[in-house]
């Protein structure tokens, strides 16, 4: 993955997220089996926080992340998440909490100066107050006040596990929690090979058994709060994901709910997702590390992906927005909990923000340039929401791909495109199984495309790269039912 923006981007950026799917804490497996869309959001100073707030809003995202600070935890603001996660719970949400600290200058051992975040203190501290990493029997043992990441990562998981026992204000529920930022980042094309590296620019000055230790205080101090709760590891190489496996005193396959990867497959969308360091292959490789030492696998999030853009019309601007819809198809076909599109506005890095340069707008963000990629965001959220699922990829041959997937009133959604890989006009005639009856196409942008009716076993459709949407449902086909009863299935 050869990018990385500067560390005060990313603390800036998740500290004002909010999210818009939300699933009920009776039902946390209900939780797990879903797809959520999902959006990393952004900071600008001339923006106001509510600007930024509704932008996220309007994406139709179910799950983007929230950014916890331990430092402004600890000058006293355990509320500054509050207003994006009140917002998620409010718009039927789920948060993604993104538990990190504030940047510290970092001088490399070549006198190369950069931003990292700044690793907690008391971090082999034990994690509770009885002199253990354990709690008591009856699970009373109260947090070590000298452990200051576990008093943090507790009390942000009580401020957010609903039980109305010190809750934020209306008690809104966070589930999954995610540890740190690519702390195990190094410049291209360098991967982690020691565990006692520690020239790694967001863990500097601490090594890979000190990263497995905050995996585990993360693990132990929120489960000590809420069981039910998801807490995972972000990493950027399956290199550390092994060294972390391996560590001898906190293995991370003992301590870690979930692994949160970043994957940038290239410029073109289906590269983003099948290609180099995309979705697919990335996750292959985390899945690999486990595999390969036959340890039961996690569940899997993509936190940041993405494409950058152009405008409106334009041919980048057409193959970001392919790209954002393919990005969550694939995700939810490959089982993960959420993909993150990476930028919400610009600047970013390769302008993947869904809305063009806004750092000269006025507070209220009037005149922001939505790109096409915002409202291909808007359609995917739309069609694809947590209660429908994923049923089954479709063979169609390598120059294609299709999906199908089964909304909550049991009607199918069928997403289909040629690969880019022969460039965006690329053009596909494929046959796919739809059940006979009528069937509404939508087109990237939400607009109805010409219907389609199948009559037999497979029916031939024709698209390009830019995703079209097939749906079925059972009123339609009672419908066709009513003019040609054979037709029925």
């Amino acid at each position: 993955m050869p990018r990385f923006r500067p560390i005060f981007a990313c603390a800036a950026t998740l500290a004002l997220l909010l999210a818009t799917a939300r699933v009920k804490s009776a039902d946390p497996v209900v939780l797990e089996e879903r797809y959520h869309v999902g959006i990393n959001g952004a900071y600008l100073p001339n923006l106001k926080q509510d600007t930024i707030r509704r932008w996220v809003r309007e994406t139709g995202a179910t799950m983007p992340r929230v950014g916890m600070r331990m430092d402004l935890f600890q000058k006293g603001m355990p509320d500054h998440p509050d207003a994006m996660v009140s917002d998620a719970a409010a718009a039927g949400g789920s948060a993604l909490a993104m538990l990190f600290n504030e940047s510290q200058p970092v001088t490399r051992p070549d006198g190369s100066k950069d931003e990292g975040c700044k690793p907690p203190e008391g971090l082999w501290e034990p994690v509770f107050e009885n002199g253990t990493d354990d709690t008591l029997a009856n699970g009373s043992a109260k947090i070590n006040p000298r452990n200051q990441w576990a008093v943090f990562v507790a009390a942000m998981a009580e401020r957010y596990d609903g039980d109305g026992i010190g809750d934020a204000p209306g008690s809104p529920e966070v589930w999954y929690f995610s540890v740190w930022n690519e702390p195990d980042w190094l410049p291209w094309p360098s991967r982690p090979k020691d565990a006692s590296d520690k020239s790694m620019r967001n863990w500097f000055g601490r090594g890979f058994h000190d990263l497995a230790r905050l995996a585990f205080v993360s693990h132990r101090a929120i489960k000590s709060v809420n069981p039910a709760a998801k807490v995972g590891m972000q990493l950027c190489f399956n290199q550390s994901l092994g060294l972390l496996l391996d560590d001898a005193k906190h293995p991370l396959a003992k301590n870690c709910d979930f692994i949160d990867f970043h994957a940038y497959g290239g410029k073109g969308s289906d590269d983003n997702c099948f290609r180099n360091d995309g979705i697919l292959p990335v996750l292959k490789q985390m899945r690999g590390e486990y595999e390969r030492r036959k340890v039961p696998l996690p569940q899997f999030l993509c936190t940041e992906s993405g494409v950058g853009g152009g405008e409106p019309g334009s041919e980048k601007g057409r193959t970001q927005a392919a790209a954002v819809i393919k990005a969550n198809v694939v995700g939810a076909s490959a089982g993960l909990v959420t993909v993150c599109w990476y930028a919400l506005v610009d600047p970013s890095w390769e302008n993947m923000g869904l809305i063009a340069d806004a750092s000269k707008l006025p507070p209220d963000g009037a005149g922001a340039a939505k790109r096409d990629a915002f409202t291909a965001m808007q359609t995917v959220a739309k069609l694809l929401p947590p209660s429908t699922r994923f049923v089954a990829e479709i063979p169609v041959g390598e120059a294609s791909h299709a999906y199908r997937f089964r909304d909550e009133k049991g009607g199918d959604v069928v997403v289909a495109w040629a690969d880019d890989s022969n460039g965006p006009a690329t053009q596909a005639t494929v046959e796919l199984p739809l059940s006979p009856g009528p069937w509404e196409v939508v087109t990237w942008d939400g607009k109805g495309g010409k219907p389609v009716l199948a009559k037999g076993e497979r029916t031939r459709v024709e698209f390009g790269t830019m995703p079209q949407f097939f749906r079925s449902h059972r009123q339609a086909r009672m419908d066709a039912a009513k003019v040609d009863p054979q037709g029925l299935r």
